[in-house]
């Protein structure tokens, strides 16, 4: 199983982080991968809300904080921030 799955049933789109062994923290690619999977559901006009879950006994821990570490070392600043802001953005802009 993926670090992420998106399931669409009755109109319902389930996303299950499914790293336990980790809390279900988000690492940066699971970032990017739910970015992904929220367009996804945005634009299928079958998806009426969107549920998240985590697998495991643990819902989400937060971020990953080793993984931000990782990838803050290997990417400039205003980089970063601008990739923050993008998926805050897009977040805000599915909600309204």
């Amino acid at each position: 199983m993926a670090d992420l799955e998106m399931t669409i049933e009755g109109g319902i789109a389930t996303m299950t982080m499914n790293r336990p062994d980790a809390r279900n923290a988000l690492s940066m690619d699971m970032r990017a991968q739910m970015d992904e999977q929220f367009h996804k559901a945005e634009f299928d006009d079958s998806v009426r809300c969107i549920v998240l879950e985590g697998a495991g006994d643990h819902f989400m821990a937060g971020g990953d904080i080793k993984n931000m570490h990782e990838y803050l070392g290997s990417h400039d600043a205003a980089e970063t921030q601008t990739y923050f802001l993008h998926r805050i953005h897009n977040l805000h802009t599915m909600m309204f």
